[in-house]
This record gives structure tokens, sequence and C-alpha cells, in this order.
């Protein structure tokens, strides 16, 4: 949610005004070992490859981060809202392969969310399809490596 407001400014006498955009976060979910009971917190671990496997066919990322830390349990009523607003995950005619979360397996009748799981922390992502850094010659590798190729090249 941004919120904008218009803020009068007195230490410039060339601007009368300036314009303020403020952004409130939510905080949605609970750590993944702090469940309610065991059944959830085996669906979200279950559900975890169909998350890996989305962001890897749909978006070529990796996300090379996952712990315990880094996959938060959604509560049911936030997840029913912030998923009436999002787009569908699957498209009609789609050419990737249909994800199949724990929910549809047992109960595929139900109109309940997909999964309950949310996984966070994209800092370590890496997107495959680009090449972002440039090699690092001579200064990457194991202590022991890099000690044998001061030794010979000086």
């Amino acid at each position: 949610m941004i919120y904008k407001e218009v803020v009068p400014r007195f230490d410039t006498p060339l601007v009368d005004s300036c314009q303020k955009y403020r952004l409130g976060l939510r905080e949605i979910g609970i750590p993944s070992m702090k469940s309610k009971t065991p059944r959830i917190v085996l669906s979200v671990i279950y559900d975890l490859p169909e998350t890996t496997r989305y962001l890897y066919t749909r978006h070529s990322v990796i996300h090379r981060d996952i712990s315990k830390n880094n996959v938060l349990i959604i509560d049911e009523d936030s997840l029913k809202a912030y998923s009436s607003a999002a787009p569908s995950v699957e498209p009609s005619g789609s050419k990737f392969p249909r994800q199949v979360f724990i929910r549809e397996i047992l109960t595929p009748t139900s109109d309940a969310p997909p999964t309950l799981s949310l996984l966070i922390d994209m800092d370590c992502a890496e997107i495959i399809n680009q090449k972002n850094d440039k090699p690092k010659e001579g200064k990457s590798g194991t202590q022991s490596s890099c000690q044998e190729r001061f030794r010979t090249t000086g």
C-alpha cells in the first residue's frame, strides 16, 4: 500500500512543497516451524519443490537460500485476500507443466487457496539466463588452491 502526501517545505524559498511517498508493509505469515500442527508443516515442505519448480520454469530463477527462516506459512484468511487480487498462477493453454500442490491432492474439490507456503528472501537468488558477474580470474577458489596459484604466478 503506497500513501502519497504533499508536505509544505519552508526551508527553500523556490520550492512550495514536495511530494513524499510512504510505503506501508503488512506482515503476513509465521515461521514454518511455528505452525499449529505438524500436518501444515509437512504440507508446506511438500509444496516447496513445486514452488521452486515454478520459479525455475517460469522465471529462470534459482532461490539458492532455502531454509526454515525463508519459508513462511500464511494463514488462510490472508491468503484468500491476496490470491483474489493476484492473477491466476496457471493460465489456460500454458506450455509449462501444471503445478500440483498437496492441498489439491488431499481435497481436489476444495476452493481453498492452493498452498499456504511463502518463499521469501530472494537476495541470494540467481537468474540463470543472465550473466551478471564477470569471471573472477584468479580470485576465487579454496584457500589451498589460491595459495598454490600465488606461489606459481607470484
